[in-house]
């Protein structure tokens, strides 16, 4: 039974002297929070909203405290009522030291043993660990694995704490650049230049191979300042320094190390020998449905970890996926993503034609739900071999796109459930769109995903049903770019023009730190309690998912209300699509064209 909360009144004790008072956020949901004042007395925890009580309960009602290890949150455990999940950034060791000292000089708060139940989870966002509402009313109580606890009183607290210091301190004497050597600062000059991978608008892409270490290759991405002042690009490139550096999974391509010097901008990577999907896709057309699952299995999870770190991701499409070796897909190129609470919008008209969702066409600003758009498109261009609504002419693909109804291919051999999953994605009204209520979770659920171990997934312990040729892996990148002589030309700068941006462009330096790699090992152990709240969230919506599998089955695939699906026969929607002028259209340049114009107001209205 959920206790009430104690608003401001002559039932709150609160009278106590306070010992400490900390501007802190407590968070509601996953990334909206309000900013609020901590005090502590010696038998209390109040918090205060613009001078008033929010909340107060007994310190003895406390039942454990989970840290991350990684961000300044903290989730305090409540007894038979809900947590709190807050973020400190200035003073969490001092809130954290205080807490433990109250609560184990009161045995009823330390249980008798005089040592308080610590959680050590490295999370950067502790959603997951906090107990709402709307889990006790189902009975359950959300606590981290038992492999995180730690029973600690306030002088092993501190003990802890200095050892975690003098850790991070023997890290920083110690970690070395990418390149070891005495104050060795790494340049382009310590690699040596194997071959162009790629080449764009605003850059290109060469394999390098580190001097004096065979075999140990890294695709470094090349920008000219220049350029990306004249091009209005450098919020953009900052966004992706930002995401490469911020967001780590699987699934995301990582950033190994960053410089710059006067005239341009390098981003060491890992190198993906499996190369682009899009060349897979220029060379077989379309995909067998379990291997088209597997990659979009793979995206779904990239995109959620994005989206649970609030970017929007913007330009998915094949020239921004990757496949490693071995058959797994990971997306690249951030320069489009944003930072966006999830009651806000992106109003910037940008993205790839082809995939853009009609929300963004329509300039009504965009959120989480266009990315599951853009992956339906994906989706139905690895299974029937091109874009739902292509055309040659940009505008009237726009038309269809926010127009068409969706139309599958007659005896194309695809399952009526993979099928069901791209006309969830591709609903043209986004509040009705799959994915829009509870992101990827809700996406993970569909029963296409019925045969993903997602826990295993993600730890990458499945095996791809598709595997590029890693052994003449040459042959997964474009003849075109691979055949030319690698260079790093000098590049002419207006030094004047870019030496306003100095400061900007101090934010391109990045080494990679040991304790990087360590969380990314660590990473699907320390994320593996998400998948099984996905199971938890597959049994919450069991009636929904039932009813809904019952209305599917009672009409025709051909036939939606919002969204008409039909299954045709070989029409224009499914001719393949030129491929030998895709690297053009899908150019950076193309995604900041002139904008397209407005529809009627009529049309406008049909997609509220």
């Amino acid at each position: 039974m959920i206790k009430p909360r104690e608003e401001e009144s002559g039932q709150c004790e609160s009278r106590e002297r306070p010992l400490m008072t900390v501007d802190v956020r407590v968070y509601h949901k996953r990334n909206e929070y309000t900013p609020n004042q901590l005090i502590l007395t010696k038998s209390r925890l109040i918090l205060l909203r613009d001078e008033r009580i929010v909340r107060t309960f007994p310190l003895s009602s406390i039942d454990a405290i989970t840290l991350s290890t990684v961000s300044p949150e903290f989730v305090i455990h409540v007894k038979e009522d809900v947590d709190e999940r807050i973020s400190c950034s200035q003073r969490r060791r001092d809130v954290i030291e205080m807490l433990i000292y109250l609560l184990c000089n009161s045995p009823a708060s330390a249980k008798d043993t005089g040592k308080v139940r610590l959680y050590l989870v490295e999370e950067l966002n502790l959603d997951f660990y906090t107990t709402a509402e709307e889990d006790l009313e189902d009975g359950h109580v959300i606590r981290p694995d038992k492999k995180d606890l730690h029973l600690m009183d306030h002088s092993e607290f501190i003990e802890h704490e200095k050892k975690k210091e003098k850790k991070i301190r023997d890290q920083r004497r110690t970690s070395q650049t990418l390149i070891p050597g005495p104050k060795h600062t790494v340049t382009i000059d310590d690699f040596d230049l194997v071959m162009l991978l790629g080449k764009g608008a605003h850059g290109k892409v060469l394999l390098c191979e580190r001097k004096g270490h065979s075999g140990e290759l890294y695709a470094i991405k090349i920008l000219k300042k220049q350029h990306v002042i004249s091009s209005n690009q450098l919020e953009h490139t900052m966004t992706e320094m930002k995401v490469l550096v911020g967001v780590h999974h699987p699934f995301l391509v990582p950033l190994r190390h960053a410089f710059h010097t006067e005239s341009k901008i390098y981003f060491v990577m890992d190198f993906m020998k499996g190369g682009e999907l899009f060349q897979h896709m220029r060379r077989v057309g379309k995909f067998a449905e379990d291997q088209a699952k597997f990659m979009i299995a793979c995206l779904v999870l990239a995109l959620g970890h994005l989206h649970s770190a609030g970017y929007i991701y913007r330009d998915l499409k094949p020239e921004n996926i990757l496949l490693d070796e071995h058959g797994f897909a990971r997306l690249t190129d951030f320069g489009l993503a944003k930072l966006v609470k999830h009651n806000d919008i992106a109003k910037t008209f940008c993205g790839t034609p082809e995939y853009m969702a009609p929300e963004i066409i329509m300039h009504k600003g965009c959120n989480r739900p266009a990315d599951w758009w853009s992956l339906g498109i994906l989706t139905y261009e690895l299974l029937f071999g091109a874009p739902p609504f292509y055309s040659h002419d940009v505008q009237e693909m726009y038309k269809k796109t926010c127009l068409d109804p969706l139309k599958f291919p007659a005896k194309s051999g695809i399952s009526k459930i993979a099928m069901d999953f791209c006309a969830g994605l591709l609903v043209k009204s986004w509040s009705k769109r799959l994915g829009s209520v509870a992101d990827s979770l809700e996406v993970m659920n569909h029963p296409w995903f019925a045969d993903i171990d997602w826990s295993k997934l993600l730890a990458m312990k499945l095996k791809p049903p598709f595997k590029p040729n890693s052994k003449k892996w040459a042959k997964n990148f474009d003849p075109e770019f691979i055949n030319e002589v690698p260079r790093d030309s000098k590049s002419e700068i207006d030094s004047e023009s870019l030496i306003k941006y100095e400061k900007e462009f101090r934010i391109f330096t990045y080494k990679e730190q040991e304790g990087d790699q360590n969380f990314l090992k660590q990473f699907s152990e320390t994320n593996a309690r998400r998948y099984l709240l996905a199971k938890a969230f597959r049994e919450n919506l069991k009636s929904d998912l039932s009813q809904d599998s019952n209305n599917s089955s009672k009409r025709d695939v051909s036939e939606t209300k919002d969204d008409p699906v039909k299954t045709t026969g070989e029409s224009e929607e499914s001719t393949p699509r030129d491929f030998s002028s895709e690297r053009q259209s899908h150019d950076k340049d193309s995604l900041f064209e002139e904008r397209p114009p407005v529809f009627s107001q009529s049309l406008a209205n049909s997609l509220d």
